[in-house]
């Protein structure tokens, strides 16, 4: 998540497609991290919570599970924004943009041209 702060300041300083489209990489990896960060972190505190109801949970047991519920919080967050500015990036970088528009000469309605 911290490279891909730098690489969007490096990004929208520069203003470039090719920086546009590494900080679109960045973030769509900082999303699925985040989301790898939510799974990990679901398994221990689903585990914890069934531990045992009759006896009292050890401090070592209730620390893991506030640290854990922390990194889920932490990683929806992640989701949410990586998901914003990867859709952010993907405009800047012209990936919606119409390819036939945008390069005629590489795009021809000629079939003759490829034969």
């Amino acid at each position: 998540m911290i490279a891909t702060g730098f690489v969007s300041i490096l990004a929208f300083r520069e203003q470039t497609r090719p920086s546009y489209v590494g900080f679109t990489a960045f973030s769509g990896l900082s999303t699925v991290l985040s989301f790898y960060l939510i799974i990990t972190c679901i398994i221990p505190v689903r585990y914890d919570t069934t531990y045992s109801v009759t006896t009292t949970t050890p401090n070592w047991l209730l620390n893991e599970l506030i640290l854990n519920s922390l990194l889920i919080a932490v990683g929806g967050f992640g989701i949410i924004v990586g998901v914003i500015s990867t859709l952010v990036g993907s405009i800047y970088a012209g990936f919606w943009e119409d390819q036939r528009n945008k390069y005629p000469d590489w795009y021809s309605d000629d079939p003759e041209r490829f034969i």
